[in-house]
């Protein structure tokens, strides 16, 4: 992710380039709003709102992630952010990884909130 200036402040543009392996798309924002090191949102793309809050828990740190995106976004999203969070805490996905992920949450998303829709156009892999 690359942040205008370089810092997160109010305002901030925001780009995300994917790698190309994964897929050909640059997404872009805007910073909604930082408390660091205990808040962060912003835009992400045109449809959706990200926040990212941090509250200390016992000797380690609780995230809270919310993602605002329309209903039949959630299980694509909901399996690359379970993929995301895997690496982030140093695990490594299996290759078929978010597609068993994304058909658990479809499962259970469909029922309440509809279809779900799969990975956008010129997705390449399992990523």
């Amino acid at each position: 992710m690359i942040v205008e200036g370089g810092r997160w402040e109010v305002g901030a543009a925001i780009t995300f380039p994917f790698p190309p392996d994964v897929i050909e798309m640059t997404l872009t924002g805007t910073v909604l709003a930082v408390d660091e090191p205990k808040f962060l949102s912003y835009t992400w793309g045109e449809d959706e709102i990200l926040r990212f809050e941090l509250y200390p828990e016992g000797d380690g740190t609780r995230l809270v992630l919310t993602d605002e995106l329309q209903a039949d976004w959630a299980a694509r999203n909901a399996a690359g952010w379970e993929n995301c969070l895997d690496m982030l805490a140093g695990l490594s996905p299996a290759p078929d990884a978010w597609r068993r992920h994304f058909d658990t949450y479809s499962a259970t998303f469909e029922p309440v909130i509809g279809p779900q829709e799969g990975p956008p156009a010129g997705y390449k892999g399992e990523h």
